[in-house]
């Protein structure tokens, strides 16, 4: 069994990439398939490395009867890999997409080596790369659309970097050496170029529809400006609002610019 383990880069067309993977796995079986447990964004991967007191209060945790108690929790992590042996389909090759793992440690890889090696798979890591600066702007617009998030660019940045390597290449040869597996590696730039082609060099796949939509974009400068004055009355006002709501309002304000 192959599988292509996408680590992100966030901010780097990850959620594009787990929609058109998702409905070629729908189209077209035979070509890819999603792990079971996981669906085309896996989330749950945290499961494997993250002790329950550092999720307890996720929404993916918190909406999940199988995993909202300690006890439920482990319960699950201990009988995860049984369970998608079990119940794994005729595909041989998988399709496994989580970006928030770029960034993890070197003892919380480890840990995601040793769940796909007792899942007795060939795992191939592939990896959308993009500039740091480039990236944490992107991620900056994402934070302020989303939350009641009200300081500026400079701010996020070096609280992010407080937590955070600058260092992509750095990181991308922590994940090689420390797996050992196979590592594909396609910048976000030539992905804005040509979009069809990331498909075929990190997945060996060749989609046949359509594939000129954009998902999770950023938003308008002027959008951001406006919604950091919206969030910096929220926060005063101590008032909390959904990702939802928040998503609702950015888009808002960004259709009518």
């Amino acid at each position: 069994m192959k599988l292509y383990l996408h680590i992100g880069m966030p901010r780097a067309a990850s959620t594009y990439i787990q929609n058109v993977i998702y409905k070629l796995s729908v189209d077209d079986p035979n070509s890819i398939g999603l792990l079971p447990h996981f669906g085309k964004r896996a989330r749950l991967l945290k499961v494997v490395y993250e002790e329950y007191e550092n999720v307890k209060n996720r929404g993916y945790i918190v909406n999940n009867k199988n995993l909202n108690t300690k006890k439920n929790y482990y319960l699950y992590k201990e009988k995860l890999t049984e369970s998608i042996k079990k119940n794994l389909t005729r595909s041989n090759n998988f399709f496994v997409s989580e970006e928030t793992l770029f960034f993890i440690k070197k003892e919380e890889i480890q840990k995601i080596q040793k769940f796909f090696q007792d899942l007795e798979c060939e795992v191939i890591l592939c990896i959308m790369k993009r500039d740091i600066n480039d990236f944490i702007k992107s991620a900056y617009k994402h934070r302020v659309a989303l939350t009641n998030y009200d300081k500026n660019l400079d701010a996020f940045s070096e609280t992010f970097l407080q937590n955070n390597s600058s260092d992509i290449n750095g990181v991308i040869k922590l994940w090689e050496e420390t797996t050992n597996w196979e590592t594909r590696v396609f910048h976000f730039n030539d992905f804005k170029n040509n979009n069809s082609k990331v498909f075929k060099e990190l997945f060996d796949l060749e989609p046949k529809f359509d594939l000129n939509f954009i998902l999770n974009a950023s938003l308008k400068k002027e959008t951001i400006k406006i919604k950091l004055m919206i969030n910096k009355i929220l926060t005063q006002s101590k008032t909390n609002i959904s990702a939802d709501e928040h998503t609702k309002i950015s888009h808002s304000i960004n259709n009518l610019l």
